[in-house]
């Protein structure tokens, strides 16, 4: 009871040719032509139509193999050099967001020691490393963020700015001395059961302990980041083009004032 107009539009979900240019053969199954469905108005039941005969599609609009030929389709070319640096830079990044989230773990771990610091302080003399582990929190949340942030960026020139903002970033913690001498000295002062360390010895000793680990944590990745950055600087920052004697300029300002 199906129409053969209505039949030709179920046949475009398959075959892609629209109704209206659609020409309809019936074969048997020894593939001969039976008839052609050539009356759009007339029901397919009125064709001498049997289960397991073949419908026939023909379209004089459409070239045979058109879909198939791939060569006028538009692609994204890319050389194998390209490719490679991708593929390098993929890695490097993955490198790179591991330190940043072990970064941030250790900048939470930082802020809650030097909480606790202050809360078993137990009229110790020595809240110095308090303000020691709230500080020095702050940098490595800031080269997590930065980091997890570039990694995540599609915009090559946004991921280029937050790249070497992870850079310099790395450059900062690796600076800070104080910190890692304050904790060195809290371990010290409170390892020979100094007054400073209040009633809580063990507890602000475990504490400056976990601190100082945390704060030798950091300068391990932000050394490890800046050997990263700085070895594969042409595929994460080929934006820079410092050379030999620039001493910090652009090699085209030394060539101008050369």
């Amino acid at each position: 009871d199906l129409t053969i107009a209505d039949f030709k539009n179920k046949l475009e979900l398959l075959t892609g040719s629209t109704a209206g240019n659609m020409k309809l053969e019936a074969y048997d199954r020894d593939n001969k032509l039976v008839c052609k469905l050539d009356d759009n108005n007339a029901l397919l039941g009125s064709y001498p139509i049997d289960d397991g005969m073949i419908i026939h599609v023909v379209d004089p609009t459409i070239k045979v193999g058109e879909f198939e030929d791939l060569s006028k389709v538009e692609k994204f070319e890319i050389s194998e050099e390209e490719y490679a640096k991708k593929s390098e830079k993929e890695k490097l990044l993955s490198h790179i967001r591991i330190m940043s989230v072990v970064a941030l773990f250790i900048g939470v771990v930082s802020l809650v020691v030097g909480i606790l610091v202050f809360v078993y302080l137990g009229g110790g003399k020595y809240p110095i490393t308090t303000a020691t582990g709230i500080w020095y929190a702050f940098m490595p949340l800031a080269f997590g963020i930065v980091g997890v942030l570039a990694c995540r960026s599609t915009d090559e020139k946004t991921q280029g700015k937050l790249l070497g903002g992870h850079y310099t970033a790395s450059i900062i913690l690796v600076t800070m001395g104080y910190a890692l001498a304050t904790a060195i000295q809290g371990v010290e002062t409170c390892a020979t059961n100094s007054e400073k360390c209040g009633t809580h010895r063990d507890t602000q000793l475990a504490l400056h302990i976990v601190l100082l680990c945390v704060i030798l944590v950091g300068y391990i990745l932000a050394v490890v980041s800046m050997c990263i950055h700085l070895k594969n600087r042409n595929i994460l920052h080929p934006d820079w083009k410092y050379g030999r004697g620039c001493c910090g300029r652009k090699c085209e300002v030394e060539a101008q004032t050369a």
